[in-house]
């Protein structure tokens, strides 16, 4: 097999953000491996202040395994291959999820299939949710009207930034705007104490909130009660610090699991943990590229039936790659 790296990315349209961090800029990485004719591209694109590794040290660890990889005549031809092999030889989460999606690419463009038919045998609608990044009510108001207008029917939004007595204000004037049939899940980055977003949650029980993401910090987890009655409380960012015990966790009810992250099969592994204890799963991306986010929601299809509404809709970063699309299998046609 041959393989490249390509390094690509720049500004974003729109500053992103989230309650501790902002970011003006997304770079990566695009592996592309070879074999014959065809290819398939992998992407690594680390978010700095949030990955747990960063770019340099992720080109570094690919380029080094590309000459080995190179010695490699054929693609795997069994998935779970392609995971031992990744699992073996790349320490860099970013740099695994890269090479994984790459070769998962090949494979299912040498069998003629998408990527996820590799893992079951049928095609499921995927449901997703759009993430509203407008600072004002008014803003966000006008934006999800659009993702609205696309039919999506979920929409996130951060919270955190202020106090739960004005974030409570803000989300009352969105809901009454949007009405009961747009569902809104919360991210709250663990911006808030056990109280607090309790305090939030059961002021809003009953309307068109149901889901809180990250609504504290890790080490939190453990004073947290149950949430109100129809809203669940889900993990993000705590799942590296303590995912066995929040698996056991009676008051987590879901799981955000990326890819770019953990990795495309500790994602999914992880993903399968949560719904053998009976927690919902939701699949996203990390602001990061095209190629990234076909590769994420491969992995949302490959989980079947049954998944949250996922975080997989186009968002603003994608405007610092360079133009990308997906024909069968995967393959890059652009």
């Amino acid at each position: 097999m041959m393989a490249y790296l390509r390094l690509v990315g720049g500004e974003i349209p729109r500053a992103l953000y989230n309650v501790r961090s902002r970011w003006t800029s997304r770079r990566g990485l695009w592996l592309t491996i070879s074999q014959g004719e065809q290819s398939g591209i992998g992407e690594a694109s680390p978010l700095p202040g949030y990955s747990p590794d960063d770019l340099a040290s992720v080109q570094v660890e690919l380029e080094q395994f590309l000459p080995f990889l190179e010695r490699i005549p054929e693609c795997p031809e069994d998935p779970y291959e392609i995971e031992a092999l990744c699992a073996k030889y790349l320490a860099c989460p970013s740099a695994r999820f890269a090479v994984e999606s790459a070769l998962l690419a090949l494979l299912s463009k040498q069998r003629n299939l998408p990527v996820h038919r590799l893992f079951c045998s049928d095609t499921v609608p995927l449901p997703v949710s759009g993430l509203l990044q407008g600072g004002s009510p008014e803003e966000q108001i006008k934006e999800a009207g659009g993702k609205a207008a696309r039919g999506l029917r979920c929409l996130k939004l951060k919270v955190g930034e202020r106090s739960v007595e004005e974030e409570l204000t803000r989300l009352q004037v969105l809901q009454a705007a949007l009405g009961p049939e747009i569902r809104l899940r919360l991210d709250a980055n663990g911006a808030y104490t056990p109280g607090q977003v309790t305090w939030l949650a059961e002021r809003l029980q009953g309307g068109s909130v149901v889901e809180i993401e990250e609504p504290v910090a890790p080490e939190c987890w453990s004073e947290l009660p149950p949430p109100p009655k129809g809203i669940l409380w889900g993990a993000d960012e705590s799942l590296r610090q303590c995912s066995e015990e929040l698996l056991r966790s009676p008051v987590c009810g879901f799981f955000v699991v990326k890819p770019a992250v953990l990795g495309w099969f500790g994602a999914l592994r992880l993903a399968e943990q949560a719904r053998t204890k009976g927690k919902g799963v939701i699949v996203t991306h990390l602001f990061d590229g095209p190629v990234a986010l076909e590769a994420c929601r491969e992995l949302a299809r490959a989980l079947g039936p049954g998944l949250l509404p996922c975080g997989v809709d186009e968002h603003e970063a994608l405007g610092a790659y360079p133009a990308w699309g997906v024909g069968a299998g995967g393959s890059p046609r652009g």
